[in-house]
């Protein structure tokens, strides 16, 4: 029997609709802690590893593909059970962190080859870095010698002031020297590119877990609430009481993302701003599993358009704002059937004569064409998932071909 499938698309200009489809990495179902895209090709994912060494996978085709990548065997009474963090300068050029504080991994080939490094910290932890030079690393323990800082790349780390457990980093451009640090304590703030911390305001004893700021004085963070200060985080504003995350990223002066959690349905969701983080809507999620067992561990935005996030299921997920729509119409369409093995049908003679084109997961357009007699072949499409976006007016609906 054909199963025919009635989709209602609601677009209003202020929400965000569009959606997460999953990617499969090498390994499913194997928890993945970090996710690093350099553009929206490349990037690498990785999370735990083998007894004597880990693994990280690359894709050079936005997710499509990937490369499983071995780190050098761990040294002699040396080990360590996964990656915690990934940073990427140049296709070629990154840092990876694990949790062993005396095994992080540099390569400058893209992964081909690997060197070991210690960032000389007493704990293990992640890094950050706002340039090639300059960066961080930091350790979510309250003790001294859990903030150490390099700005030659990682040759030299030298220890910055103890300000309690480390939580997050951020400078609002990769030049700038005022930057911002999130811990136990409070909020820090620097204005020499990271060589001394002050302290610009206190916890006040709530949790937060990333902070992000768009210029010098404006910024967000987040915990179990969004907060937000436009005097560099001297004071702060609650924005939203029931929606918190565990990090926070803007891709514009006015978009961005959270991956969160809301206190009142008690799932793990994602969440967007486009009015500077007065408003955040929840965006519809599509692959991504409305459970609260299934966590966003990382996300990375390498431009305004193009998204990734990894979830402690295993997968990964990709937002492409090139398919969302942002209409203030409502569109119904049915059409049959999914999964598809030649020709999708669909129900209403208003989809004759329309423009269309056929993505895949990655973004990429496959195929464009005129639906004709109210169907489209897509006969010649490989099996997979694809989505299909009907350009006059604006609808973009996914489907399984067979």
């Amino acid at each position: 029997m054909i199963r025919k499938i009635t989709l209602i698309f609601l677009f209003f200009a202020i929400t965000a609709n569009a959606q997460w489809v999953k990617m499969e990495l090498p390994v499913t179902n194997s928890p993945n802690t970090a996710v690093y895209f350099v553009n929206e090709n490349n990037g690498y994912a990785a999370g735990y590893g083998t007894p004597y060494h880990l693994n990280i996978s690359k894709t050079t085709d936005g997710g499509a593909t990937w490369t499983i990548l071995q780190l050098p065997n761990f040294p002699l009474y040396q080990s360590a059970s996964k990656i915690t963090s990934i940073y990427f300068s140049t296709v070629n050029n990154g840092i990876v962190s694990t949790d062993n504080q005396n095994l992080s991994y540099k390569t400058t080939n893209g992964g081909l080859n690997w060197s070991i490094m210690n960032c000389g910290s007493t704990y293990p932890g992640k890094i950050y870095f706002k340039n090639s030079q300059s960066g961080f690393y930091y350790s979510d323990v309250s003790s001294t010698n859990n903030l150490t800082y390099t700005y030659d790349g990682g040759q030299i780390w030298f220890p910055v002031i103890s300000v309690g457990q480390v939580k997050s980093i951020h400078f609002p451009t990769s030049t700038s020297s005022t930057g911002y640090l999130l811990s136990s304590q409070g909020v820090y703030k620097t204005t020499d590119h990271g060589f001394t911390f002050s302290m610009q305001s206190s916890t006040n004893g709530l949790p937060y877990n990333s902070i992000y700021f768009i210029t010098q004085l404006m910024g967000f963070r987040t915990g179990t609430q969004i907060e937000k200060t436009i005097d560099g985080g001297i004071t702060w504003q609650v924005v939203n009481t029931t929606i918190g995350g565990s990090k926070i990223w803007f891709t514009s002066p006015t978009v961005g993302y959270i991956a969160g959690h809301n206190s009142l349905i008690t799932t793990n969701e994602i969440y967007k701003t486009i009015d500077q983080g007065e408003t955040w809507q929840l965006m519809t999620t599509g692959d991504i599993p409305s459970e609260s067992s299934i966590e966003i561990l990382d996300f990375s935005f390498p431009n305004a358009q193009t998204g990734y996030a990894l979830s402690s299921n295993g997968y990964l997920y990709k937002l492409d704002n090139n398919l969302s729509t942002n209409d203030n119409s409502i569109t119904k369409f049915n059409f049959y059937p999914n999964p598809v093995i030649g020709t999708i049908n669909f129900d209403t003679t208003d989809a004759d004569n329309k423009v269309y084109s056929i993505f895949d997961i990655t973004g990429k357009q496959l195929s464009t064409g005129v639906v004709k007699d109210k169907t489209v072949n897509v006969n010649t499409l490989q099996k997979g998932i694809y989505l299909l976006r009907l350009t006059d007016s604006n609808t973009t609906i996914k489907f399984q071909k067979q």
